[in-house]
C-alpha cells in the first residue's frame, strides 16, 4: 500500500483564443512518497524537490452551468489528463468542473478513472487552484 503527495509551484501564461483558452507552466515540484511496508527495491519512494522532471497534459471540454446561481457559472464537462516522467505514464478520464473563482483565486476539481503504465488502476480526484496576478 502507498501514498503520494504532489504540489508544484509554477509561473506561466494563459492565451485566450476565442472560446479556448490555453495555459502553460513551468517550475519546481514537490514529491512525497510513503510505502507501508517500506519496500527498498522501489525507486518511486521518500522525497523529492527541485525542477519538475515530469510533464503533463490536459484537456478539457465544458458547458456553462449554473450561471444565475453562480454570479457567471461554472463549466462541467468531460476531461482527459496525461502524466509522464522517466519511466512512467499516467492517464485519467473523467468528469471536471471548473472556473469556480473567488478573487483573484480560481478553483477546479475533477474526478473519475486513471491508470498507470504498470497496470494499476483506481478511481481519482483532483483539486486545483490557480492565483492570477
Amino acid at each position: 500500500m502507498g501514498a503520494e503527495g504532489l504540489a508544484h509551484v509554477l509561473g506561466g501564461w494563459r492565451v485566450k483564443r476565442g472560446d479556448a483558452e490555453f495555459k502553460f507552466f513551468f517550475g519546481h515540484e514537490f514529491q512525497k512518497h510513503h510505502l507501508q511496508p517500506d519496500d527498498p527495491s522501489i525507486r518511486l519512494r521518500g522525497n523529492f524537490l527541485g525542477l519538475s522532471t515530469s510533464n503533463s497534459a490536459r484537456v478539457a471540454y465544458g458547458w456553462r452551468v449554473f450561471e444565475e446561481m453562480l454570479g457567471g457559472g461554472v463549466y462541467l464537462g468531460p476531461v482527459i489528463e496525461y502524466f509522464g516522467s522517466d519511466g512512467y505514464r499516467h492517464l485519467r478520464l473523467g468528469a471536471h468542473l471548473t472556473s469556480m473563482k473567488a478573487e483573484e483565486t480560481e478553483w477546479s476539481a475533477a474526478a473519475g478513472w486513471a491508470q498507470d503504465s504498470q497496470g494499476r488502476a483506481s478511481p481519482y480526484v483532483r483539486l486545483n487552484m490557480l492565483r492570477r496576478r
